[in-house]
């Protein structure tokens, strides 16, 4: 509501904010809000009787379907045994597997034991929590449990034979020499109004607010003094077997060190599994499936990148470059490789069913998302050059081939009009099948 007021400057002030959001439908607000602001509105007229019982009946709607009305007072003791229990850990382990992004990697991923004696780990990511920092656990300081442990203390504790050498940004010149591959985990101070995307600059705390639009910035005292760029391009220069875990929530400028590593892994903030999870993918025991929800872009001046864009019919490039993202929507290297084939596409009752084989054709079991956009052409109005329409994941063993269906709704092809009316308004629609939004395999027409 300060942001109406403020950012956005639709009201006058905080009480006429109130009065609009309020109308428009929002019960419960973020920010600051006091009672002698909202009794200003209905003072001025301006706040209906009717908003306030709405917004006030929603809620208790709501409270007394929780039960806080029949059992306002919980037993800690029962809270401690449910909150973190094991099947939650479970989860979170499986979903911090799930969710590893494998960018690069010519061959020096998995590590095989035996050969990798010494693996040196470095970067302000190694030794934290991969928690997101401010984006898990209490607001005043960063989130902690005493069986979570940093990526570098989970690999000294589960290295058995290997040697874990580790040290500070300006010691790997020095130690990344004599390992046998070497690890640098990126770390980005994340909060509104502050730069995600560039690892070359140490990153501090402050951000300035400005009209209500950065309120939440950074709660925990944290900075990144390194220039992790540098010491990327210092530790591969060191040691060739180099490899980069990203943790991070959006896409980071990659152009200056890509090249320079063997392997990248887009690990995001995993979580509490998420140590695990990178040890076990590290050396094979987890296979990394994930796929990018978000278009990867060259440089931050290639910003705004999406890949379902409008045809303009003037090209999508710049004067010395492609247009195309660094990696597109979808993409996600596998340690196996995957061939699609077979695809059958069948009118259901409510819509379509499209069926296709997926075979393993590498050496170890692994996770494939097979993905469908939607094309079309002589529409009433613009439609994007493609859609996601379906996707699913799939395990296939070594050397085996399953068939996968998936479902496609009947809605894929309407659309608004240029009325604003949305219905099937015609055309004719293609669905694309492929391992990512470049990665086509097939076309198959819908008609």
């Amino acid at each position: 509501m300060n942001g109406t007021a403020g950012a956005h400057r639709i009201a006058e002030d905080l009480p006429e904010a109130i009065a609009l959001c309020l109308s428009a439908g929002l019960d419960v607000t973020l920010s600051d809000l006091k009672y002698e602001d909202i009794r200003a509105a209905w003072d001025r007229g301006i706040l209906p009787e009717e908003v306030v019982d709405r917004a006030v009946l929603r809620l208790l709607t709501l409270k007394f379907r929780l039960g806080l009305f029949d059992h306002p007072y919980r037993d800690p003791a029962e809270a401690d045994r449910t909150v973190r229990c094991e099947a939650h850990k479970a989860v979170a382990l499986n979903a911090a597997r799930k969710s590893l992004i494998l960018l690069e990697n010519d061959g020096l991923l998995p590590f095989r034991m035996g050969a990798v004696k010494t693996v040196g780990v470095f970067g302000p990511g190694a030794d934290v929590l991969p928690t997101g920092r401010n984006y898990s656990g209490p607001f005043s300081h960063l989130w902690e449990a005493e069986d979570v442990l940093s990526p570098l203390a989970y690999f000294r504790a589960h290295a058995g034979d290997v040697e874990i050498v580790t040290g500070s940004d300006s010691e790997i010149p020095s130690l990344a020499p004599r390992c046998d591959a070497v690890l640098y985990f990126t770390s980005i101070v994340e909060g509104e109004g502050l730069d995600r995307s560039d690892l070359r600059l140490p990153a501090y705390r402050t951000a300035v607010s400005k009209d209500e639009a950065a309120r939440i910035v950074d709660k925990a005292e944290v900075t990144i003094e390194v220039d992790q760029e540098a010491s990327i391009l210092a530790m591969s220069e060191a040691n060739p077997n180099a490899a980069v875990i990203l943790l991070n929530g959006a896409p980071v400028d990659v152009s200056a060190w890509r090249s320079r590593v063997r392997a990248v892994l887009e690990a995001w903030y995993p979580g509490e599994g998420g140590s695990e999870a990178l040890w076990e993918t590290l050396w094979g025991e987890n296979n990394p499936g994930g796929k990018l929800p978000v278009s990867w872009p060259k440089s931050v001046g290639q910003l705004p990148l999406f890949y379902g864009y409008k045809p303009s019919g003037r090209g999508y490039g710049y004067e010395n470059d492609d247009g195309r993202p660094l990696y597109p929507f979808g993409y996600g290297l596998s340690y196996t490789t995957f061939a699609l084939s077979d695809p059958v596409l069948t009118k259901t009752g409510d819509g379509w069913e499209l069926s296709l084989c997926v075979e393993n054709t590498g050496s170890c079991d692994g996770d494939e998302v097979v993905q469908v956009y939607l094309t079309s052409r002589h529409t009433k109005v613009v439609r994007p050059v493609k859609e996601l329409t379906a996707y699913r994941r799939v395990t296939v063993k070594k050397g085996e081939t399953v068939r996968v269906s998936l479902a496609i709704p009947g809605t894929v092809t309407s659309y608004y009009d240029a009325d604003m009316v949305f219905g099937a308004h015609g055309g004719d629609f293609t669905l694309q099948i492929g391992a990512s939004a470049e990665d086509i395999r097939f076309e198959v027409p819908m008609g």
